[in-house]
């Protein structure tokens, strides 16, 4: 009798646990800059790569030292130096 009172004390409680975190824990959107070029995510340097909004993520990829070249972001292994236009270009895709 003992037993079976502390075991349904038990499946109370973790019943009522499971309800607070459905509470607690919500489904949320994030936002990740990926280079056009190897389709790579932008982390930072502390591991994130997800941010609130789409600029934060713009901003963190550019500190990143990531460019936008042509309105595509690029990370720094996908561009190059196109020394005729003394700019940076992505570099050319290998197949």
């Amino acid at each position: 009798m003992l037993l079976a009172q502390l075991n349904n004390n038990y499946i109370q409680k973790k019943q009522k646990l499971i309800q607070f975190l459905r509470k607690m824990i919500q489904k949320v959107t994030m936002y990740q800059a990926v280079c056009d070029g190897c389709g790579r995510p932008c982390a930072e340097p502390y591991g994130f790569t997800a941010w609130a909004t789409p600029e934060s993520a713009s901003i963190a990829a550019w500190e990143s030292g990531w460019m936008t070249i042509n309105h595509e972001l690029y990370c720094p292994d996908c561009v190059e130096v196109d020394e005729e236009m003394d700019s940076y270009k992505p570099k050319e895709k290998k197949q």
